[in-house]
């Protein structure tokens, strides 16, 4: 609405009058009009999934020249009349939307917002830091992300950032996962080993979800797949039954109604590498046998229902990343390519900082990254370009829009999001990953946790070991043991840590023992075999050899060679005993680490793997015959037992104990039984008295070492994911 603003003013003479009047100034009531436009005003809205807000603004009236400014209460500020903000911690943030006009003049908006973290996922054991699986792919859409791994982690996330395991197919691995805009689709794989010849079964399943994390499962056919493609109204899937013919003929299958697979197309000559759907047609790529790069396509066949395929000769291929807008197509990889049917293709004339590995289509533009620079543009002709704020090392990514924000997943998660593909963040703490690094042990002390482990080059030699240590299991700080030896074994003593191993490059892999001063690692001693066992019981300093050799400190520093048992399983203290469990499933126990004591083992155990003690109660755990079933046996007086089958299709090997609860922690039986999905599979169980036990909620199974502390329980697996019990 207009302003007008009134003036008096006097005729001075008649000059001056006649001017007003030329001027079209005066309306003959003794006033002057002026029309003023007031200043644009703004209002502006939000929506949050947890942690991450859309803001969207809306002026008063559309003029040229305006702008906004927003002070985002976190010290961030940004521009745009949509923006998207992540807060790294939940509260409250005052919000300031500030417009400026073209005359300068600002007006503004200011809300309080009460910013709320998604609610935790349903976890006994909760991961610490960034847990996210191996070899992963993922799918977006308006209600969420979903990302599956080759090991049978499915996980959802409603945002992109906060992340809850929502099922594990053990014994399968998950090949690909899509949106196909009313639902998710995932596709899994497993095998199993039957017959004398043994021969190899493959099966395949399919999971749908509407909402990513209520999910239905079916029997999908018996063949390896690869790859799923969708055009909104059916599911297509591309599979193969491996052997050692080069004539197995590969398959795209439909998905039906009646959710029965049925085959469409076949190709005895091709190896199918890509199946796409464009937005009018699906192009299903193929490398045939005179192809010498292995996964390169020379072949396309195009199909507007999925039914019925064309071979498209002459095809301009080469196998580079795909987008489609719906009115073109644009492929990259060291250019920009465009195309209305693909088929013909041209380059678009514009220089690339580096060579682009993704390009996707959403939010009304295309989107392409490399490994330093991102790209975007509305008809794949004109392009920006920004830079990263990583490099992307990792050899696989995938790109995804959701609605609201693109992201960016590597080989283990996410690792970049972006509202409007140029302005790139990262997702929490990017770390450089050692993919080479090789846990060996960890240990939980009063001050906090423990690691070691060795580090490998490419061809697989050692290029050092390291000891991690933490105080909240979250920050570690790391040192270097010695770059000729492997550690394999760590105890915190009264002088320092000990760390136990082997000269890798000693002709007789010989054993070395080093202790951790205020002036480093310190060889403390040499052996005949690799240390592989360490335990501290007061100021008693224990330490086992590979051939059961045992060696004793009461100082850390002045070692003798002491007892020699059979080779030595499992060195562990409890009751104020040393206990030791050998590789044939006997169990020796000492006060000094000079006598043992061979203990005489129910015959109902078998061969026993671990003992642990709560409060007065001594647990033992042994996995009887060819069945390996898991015994447990309980006793007050190590005399007169009480046993217990755990039937949980799992062969338990550790137990735990902390002053609440027993714990046992094992992997499933072997992968005919892990196909068996009606089984309870549990890789973490918990008992209050050793007889009745229950299966935990962890967000994954983790095979590796459960250790208990002041700081509660830690769990770690063999690529160093941990998760925490708390006190």
């Amino acid at each position: 609405m207009s302003q007008k603003i009134y003036k008096p003013f006097v005729f001075l003479n008649f000059c001056f009058v006649f001017l007003l009047w030329v001027a079209g100034c005066s309306d003959g009531s003794g006033d002057r009009e002026v029309v003023v436009e007031p200043p644009v005003n703004i209002e502006f809205n939000y929506q949050a999934k947890g942690q991450l807000v859309s803001f969207s603004a809306t002026p008063s009236r559309l003029e040229n020249g305006v702008t906004l400014e927003w002070d985002l209460g976190d010290g961030h500020r940004d521009t745009g009349f949509k923006i998207v903000h992540y807060y790294s911690e939940p509260g409250t943030y005052t919000v300031r939307a500030t417009l400026t006009d073209v005359q300068m003049r600002r007006t503004f908006q200011e809300q309080s917002l009460a910013i709320e973290a998604l609610p935790g996922c349903d976890y006994e054991w909760n991961p610490i830091g960034r847990s996210f699986p191996e070899n992963a792919t993922h799918a977006s859409s308006p209600l969420g992300h979903v990302m599956v791994a080759s090991h049978g982690r499915l996980l959802f996330s409603e945002n992109g950032f906060e992340w809850c395991e929502v099922s594990t197919r053990r014994g399968e691995g998950f090949r690909d996962v899509l949106w196909d805009g009313r639902r998710f689709v995932a596709l899994s794989n497993g095998n199993f080993f039957s017959g004398n010849p043994i021969e190899v079964h493959w099966y395949s399943r399919l999971a749908t979800s509407p909402d990513g994390q209520n999910w239905s499962w079916q029997t999908g056919p018996n063949a390896q797949m690869y790859f799923l493609a969708s055009n909104g109204d059916q599911v297509f899937a591309v599979g193969s039954l491996p052997s050692a013919q080069s004539t197995d003929p590969y398959t795209v299958y439909q998905l039906t109604a009646a959710g029965e697979w049925l085959p469409v197309f076949e190709t005895s000559h091709h190896e199918l590498t890509d199946l796409v759907w464009t937005g009018t047609n699906f192009f299903l790529f193929g490398r045939s046998e005179e192809q010498p790069q292995i996964g390169v396509p020379d072949t396309l066949w195009t199909s507007s229902d999925g039914a019925e395929w064309m071979l498209q000769n002459g095809a301009d291929i080469d196998g580079s990343k795909m987008a489609a807008s719906g009115s073109a197509l644009v492929r990259v990889s060291n250019r920009f390519d465009r195309s209305q049917d693909g088929i013909t293709w041209s380059p678009v004339d514009v220089a690339l900082p580096e060579p682009m590995v993704n390009i996707a289509w959403g939010g009304s533009r295309f989107v392409a990254h490399g490994r330093t620079f991102a790209m975007t543009s509305q008809d794949g002709l004109q392009w920006s370009s920004a830079a990263l704020p990583i490099e992307l090392n990792d050899s696989h990514f995938e790109l995804t829009w959701d609605g609201t924000i693109w992201l960016v997943t590597g080989e283990k998660g996410p690792v970049l999001w972006s509202s409007q593909g140029l302005d790139w963040r990262t997702i929490g703490s990017v770390e450089a990953t050692d993919d080479q690094r090789n846990w060996t042990q960890a240990l939980a002390t009063e001050k906090g946790f423990i690691t070691c482990g060795n580090r490998q080059t490419e061809g697989g030699v050692l290029a050092g070991s390291y000891v991690r240590e933490s105080l909240d299991g979250i920050t570690w700080e790391e040192t270097s043991v010695h770059p000729e030896v492997a550690v394999y074994a760590i105890a915190q003593t009264p002088s320092g840590l000990l760390a136990g191993g082997a000269n890798v490059n000693a002709p007789d892999f010989s054993g070395r023992l080093f202790l951790k001063t205020a002036n480093g690692w310190q060889l403390q001693l040499n052996s005949r075999w690799p240390i592989t066992h360490l335990t501290q019981l007061g100021p008693i300093s224990l330490a086992f050899d590979d051939e059961g050799q045992s060696f004793r400190a009461e100082d850390a520093v002045s070692w003798y060679q002491a007892a020699k048992l059979p080779r030595v399983k499992r060195l562990q203290v409890a009751g104020g005993w040393f206990w030791a469990i050998t590789q044939d499933g006997s169990l020796f126990r000492s006060l000094n680490a000079n006598d043992w004591e061979a203990l005489v083992l129910p015959a109902e155990l078998g061969k026993l793997s671990a003992i642990t003690l709560k409060g007065d109660q001594w647990l033992l755990l042994a996995n009887e015959g060819a069945t390996s079933q898991t015994v447990l046996a309980t006793s007050e007086n190590l005399q007169d037992w009480s046993f217990t089958l755990l039937n949980f299709a799992t062969q338990y090997t550790q137990l735990a104990a902390d002053g609440e609860a027993f714990y046992a922690m094992g992997s499933f039986l072997t992968q005919q039984e892990a196909t068996h999905h009606d089984l309870p599979h549990a890789a973490l169980v918990t008992s209050k008295d050793g007889v009745s036990w229950r299966p935990m909620n962890i967000p994954f199974f983790v095979p590796g070492e459960m250790r208990f502390g002041n700081l509660g329980g830690l769990l770690i697996s063999e690529d160093q994911v941990f998760l925490k019990l708390n006190p």
